[in-house]
């Protein structure tokens, strides 16, 4: 199976080059949701960051933008999955903020959240959100399906589910074995509460 997956990921990045999805926001959303389509996705992470500025786009033009992604979707008839990663907790977290900061966060994260759920995106993703606390508070306000990326130090998966987290995004935890197969989440399962 994860050979399967492997090549699929393959395929698709030749399809989709990922630096223009992971800045499409200068893609037009016709041209994004065509080359999507295309590709065979059957869903997109969009995120909020402007890479060129080092800094998060503006949250109501990026939700005018979502809006338009959507509606170029749903006007070809392509039922395409939307999740609005932003990345309010990425840039403390890379910078190595420590636990009982992330609380602070919560209302400029649900602020984008909702927005880009107003504006029609299927899931919202803050990456980079694991704090037990700051993350019961979020999953209780967003105003649609959480999704979150599984990091070593969040509660268990059955805790997440009770918080409210709607999918578990594996991303970098999907690791490469010598032999060229993927290590999955069951691989992991074992090794997920590091640290805890």
């Amino acid at each position: 199976m994860w050979r399967d997956v492997q090549e699929r990921v393959e395929r698709t990045s030749e399809s989709v080059p990922q630096h223009r999805v992971a800045r499409a926001m200068p893609m037009q959303p016709a041209e994004l949701v065509a080359a999507l389509r295309s590709a065979g996705a059957a869903g997109c992470n969009l995120e909020d960051t402007d890479h060129a500025a080092g800094s998060l786009r503006d949250p109501d033009r990026h939700a005018e933008w979502l809006r338009a992604v959507r509606q170029a979707a749903s006007a070809d008839g392509y039922p395409l999955v939307i999740n609005a990663r932003f990345d309010v907790f990425l840039g403390p977290f890379l910078a190595g903020a420590g636990p009982g900061t992330q609380e602070e966060l919560v209302p400029e994260a649900l602020r984008r959240a909702n927005a880009y759920v107003e504006a029609g995106v299927d899931c919202v993703y803050p990456i980079a959100l694991w704090e037990t606390d700051a993350l019961r508070r979020f999953t209780s306000e967003a105003r649609g399906p959480v999704n979150v990326a599984r990091l070593p130090q969040m509660p268990s998966l059955a805790e997440l589910a009770a918080l409210g987290v709607a999918r578990v995004s594996w991303g970098t935890l999907l690791v490469p074995r010598r032999d060229g197969s993927l290590r999955g989440p069951a691989d992991l399962a074992s090794g997920v509460r590091v640290g805890r």
